[in-house]
């Protein structure tokens, strides 16, 4: 009789052990979850990382001049814009990755929302394609409106669980 040992409480998992985890709750078939890898890896993933907090809101999102109400792109929407124009059939990420601050994740609820358009303050809407994914990565969910988490489907990793937090989408 083989035995088994008992896994301690606060023993860490690897990546692919989350991983996996994952799968096993999504109820996807190993044939489903095989297409999907496939998929990525034929296809392929650009990934484009933002610390929102590491500019202040009009960098991120652009501003119009109040004097010669020229639009002055921020770095979110011109990125967002360079993804929808793009036909490939790569997948385009954009990780948000930082915290969490109302003030700027408000502007992406019309994104969030079924609509799927970026919708700027020049009056512009800018559609988000089926091949792009806009990820959201933090530690706390302190500053984020009932109505921001009901547009969004969370992963929730227990931080006993994982070694660290951040290695999940590195």
């Amino acid at each position: 009789m083989v035995s088994k040992k008992a896994k301690p409480k606060n023993e860490t998992k690897s990546k692919n052990a989350l991983w996996q985890e994952l799968f096993k709750k999504s109820k996807l078939t190993k044939e489903n979850i095989d297409l999907l890898k496939e998929d990525l890896v034929i296809r392929g993933v650009d990934i484009n990382r933002i610390n929102p907090k590491s500019v202040n809101i009009i960098q991120l999102f652009g501003e119009v001049n109040k004097e010669t109400y020229v639009w002055n792109e921020g770095v979110f929407t011109a990125l967002f814009r360079q993804y929808s124009k793009d036909k490939s059939s790569k997948k385009k990420w954009i990780v948000l990755d930082g915290p969490i601050d109302y003030e700027w994740v408000e502007n992406l609820n019309s994104v969030l929302d079924d609509n799927l358009k970026l919708n700027l303050p020049n009056g512009e809407s800018i559609p988000m394609t089926p091949g792009m994914c806009l990820l959201l990565e933090t530690d706390s969910l302190r500053n984020v409106t009932p109505a921001t988490i009901s547009r969004c489907g969370l992963v929730f990793m227990n931080r006993l669980e994982v070694n660290r937090p951040k290695q999940m989408f590195n």
